[in-house]
């Protein structure tokens, strides 16, 4: 009687670690990952607004990033995005928030390993002729 019960157990318990490990593999790879998109926008003060196709994505005051040496930063303002310009090719995941049957879409996360400004891609340009 011991034995069947402890089988019973042990069975359970397999079948408890099984079930965890598919939970693991599917979360793994078809959790909810934001999007990451391209975008081109303007850069105000405070607030960045990037554009895709008819959709305008943006943020205010902060904003996780990624530098451009790949080190995450949980929040403050992406160094690729400089203060009151034009900016191009900045990829960004976003999310949208419904509320009813609106949506809004924010900025939840900025690359900046491979971003330029208009501004800095001018100056390069304007360099490069000088020589």
């Amino acid at each position: 009687m011991r034995s069947l019960r402890a089988i019973g157990v042990v069975s359970c318990l397999l079948i408890g670690l099984a079930g965890l490990g598919v939970g693991y593999v599917l979360g793994a790879t078809n959790g909810s990952h934001p999007p990451v998109y391209v975008g081109s926008g303007y850069v105000g003060s405070d607030v960045a607004s990037l554009q895709v196709g008819d959709t305008v994505y943006g943020f205010h005051g902060s904003v996780a990033w990624t530098d451009r040496s790949g080190s995450l930063r949980a929040d403050g303002w992406p160094d690729c995005l400089p203060h009151l310009e034009e900016v191009s090719n900045v990829r960004f995941a976003a999310t949208t928030e419904w509320f009813g049957e609106v949506g809004e879409t924010r900025v939840s996360w900025v690359d900046c390993r491979a971003s330029k400004s208009v501004g800095s891609l001018l100056t390069s340009i304007s360099e490069g002729a000088a020589d």
